[in-house]
C-alpha cells in the first residue's frame, strides 16, 4: 500500500533549489514540457491554472487554437455585439502575457454573425515565428468584406516552416513568389486569389502532396507546375462559377 506521504501526489508547487517538481514520475522538465505540449489548448489551460509546475510550462506552450470553444465563450450569453469584443480580449490577454516563444501551430477561427475582430495583424506579428509548421485562418466573410491576409509575414523563414497553410474567407495576394518548400497540405475556401497568385504559392512548394480549392472564384485557370510530382490529391470546387481550365504544366 502507497504511503500518502511518499505518493507522487504531493503538492506541485514544492521545490528544491528553485527546481520546480512535476507531479508524477521524475523526469526531466524538457520531457514535461513535451508531454505537456501535446495538449489541447483548453486541457492545457487548465493544467497551468491547477498547478504551479504546469503554469511554467504554460508560457512556452507551442500551440494556440483560438476559437469559440477554446476560449470558452457562450454565444448565447454574450450576445451579437459582445462576441467580437470577448473574442479579441481573450486573444490579446493570452498573447500579452506569452513570452516571444516559437510557435508550431495557430489557429483563428471566427466565422459569426457580421461580427469583425480587431488586432488579427498584430496577433500574426506575435505568434507567426520561424519554425511554424501549421497555420488555420477562417473568419467570417458575412460583411462582405475579405480580410487582406498579410502574406509578408510568410516571406522568410516562416514560409520555409510551413507544412500546412488552411486559409477560409480572406484575401491572399502575394506579389512575389514565397518559398514553402516543407508545405505537404493546401487548403483554400472562399478566398479571394487569382491564378497567377495561387501560382506564386506553387512556385517552390516542392513537397505539396494535397490541395484543396472552394470558392475561390478569382481562379480562372489553374495551372499545375510539373516540378509537383508528390501532389497525390486534388479537389477543386468553384460552385459552377468562373474556373474553366485546369493545367498541368509539362515543363
Amino acid at each position: 500500500m502507497v504511503d500518502r506521504k511518499d505518493s507522487t501526489c504531493k503538492q506541485d508547487h514544492c521545490s528544491q533549489g528553485g527546481e520546480i517538481q512535476y507531479p508524477g514520475p521524475h523526469l526531466p522538465e524538457d520531457i514535461w514540457c513535451h508531454i505537456y505540449s501535446l495538449l489541447p489548448m483548453r486541457d492545457a489551460a487548465r493544467a497551468a491554472c491547477v498547478s504551479h509546475a504546469f503554469k511554467r510550462s504554460w508560457r512556452c506552450y507551442p500551440n494556440l487554437a483560438f476559437n469559440m470553444i477554446t476560449l470558452g465563450i457562450d454565444i448565447e450569453s454574450c450576445g451579437e455585439d459582445g462576441i467580437a469584443r470577448n473574442f479579441t480580449n481573450k486573444v490579446d490577454h493570452i498573447l500579452k502575457n506569452r513570452p516571444c516563444i516559437a510557435t508550431k501551430t495557430l489557429e483563428i477561427v471566427f466565422r459569426y454573425y457580421n461580427a469583425k475582430v480587431c488586432n488579427i495583424d498584430s496577433w500574426f506579428q506575435a505568434a507567426v515565428t520561424p519554425g511554424i509548421e501549421e497555420l488555420t485562418i477562417e473568419l467570417s466573410s458575412k460583411s462582405g468584406r475579405y480580410y487582406n491576409f498579410p502574406w509578408s509575414l510568410l516571406a522568410n523563414e516562416s514560409g520555409n516552416s510551413i507544412r500546412y497553410l488552411n486559409l477560409a474567407r480572406c484575401a491572399f495576394s502575394p506579389t512575389d513568389e514565397l518559398c514553402f518548400k516543407s508545405l505537404s497540405r493546401l487548403e483554400l475556401s472562399d478566398v479571394a486569389i487569382t491564378g497567377d497568385q495561387l501560382g506564386s504559392i506553387l512556385h517552390n512548394s516542392f513537397a505539396l502532396q494535397r490541395m484543396q480549392l472552394k470558392f475561390c472564384n478569382k481562379i480562372i485557370c489553374l495551372k499545375i507546375p510539373f516540378h509537383l510530382q508528390q501532389l497525390r490529391y486534388l479537389d477543386v470546387f468553384d460552385g459552377g462559377s468562373s474556373l474553366r481550365v485546369i493545367e498541368l504544366c509539362l515543363c
